[in-house]
């Protein structure tokens, strides 16, 4: 398995999260692990917008 996580910044969430993706290695390239990077950072952008309305 290879996984990509990105944590929120200690200051915009209420406790210590991070978003994850696990998905097999071989499902599993560098540029598709970029993708999935932006596209996590997006999403904790995104949440923590909401978190702290």
């Amino acid at each position: 398995m290879s996984s990509v996580a990105v944590a929120f910044a200690p200051n915009r969430a209420p406790a210590r999260l991070a978003f994850n993706v696990s998905l097999p290695t071989s499902r599993m390239s560098r540029q598709q692990e970029g993708k999935i990077t932006a596209a996590l950072r997006a999403a904790v952008d995104e949440a923590s917008a909401v978190l702290h309305g």
